[in-house]
């Protein structure tokens, strides 16, 4: 029997997976429990985040994996709304992985809204208004600022 190559096996889970990667997804994942899924549509050796990774999503092969991929999280998202004791365990689970963090966002706490939100969408002043805000309380703008004189 021919041994397989790893491109060509399917490794088993990890006890506690971590993959390395960065999402809109992550500062949410510290507040509650998320839950992301890849599918095996990119051929081994490709860098991620490249144009020939985008060109694929396109073809049959990444069309398949995105289905597959929306069934796996539909079909996870009904097991746990109907299952009262998996919705508890996962709950449980979640919190003895955060027990002892506490969650600090990188973003200033003057800051309200997203920085790039039209004037006429904001409800907590101007962009002009939050960056003499931020000058004053001494943010990044004033290091700018002062380091160019």
């Amino acid at each position: 029997m021919q041994k397989k190559s790893d491109e060509e096996r399917v490794f088993p889970l990890p006890n506690d997976p971590r993959l390395g990667s960065f999402t809109d997804v992550g500062e949410v994942s510290y507040l509650v429990s998320t839950m992301g899924i890849a599918m095996p549509a990119v051929p081994s050796g490709v860098p991620l985040h490249t144009w020939m990774v985008t060109s694929i999503h396109g073809t049959n092969i990444g069309i398949k994996g995105a289905v597959a991929a929306a069934k796996a999280l539909t079909l996870t998202g009904m097991d746990i709304l109907a299952d009262p004791e998996l919705r508890k365990q996962m709950k449980a689970d979640f919190e003895k992985r955060r027990e002892g963090f506490v969650y600090k966002p990188h973003i200033p706490e003057m800051i309200k809204e997203p920085v790039g939100l039209p004037d006429e969408m904001r409800h907590f002043g101007t962009i002009l208004e939050m960056k003499e805000s931020y000058i004053k309380t001494g943010g990044d703008d004033q290091r700018i600022e002062d380091s160019s004189k």
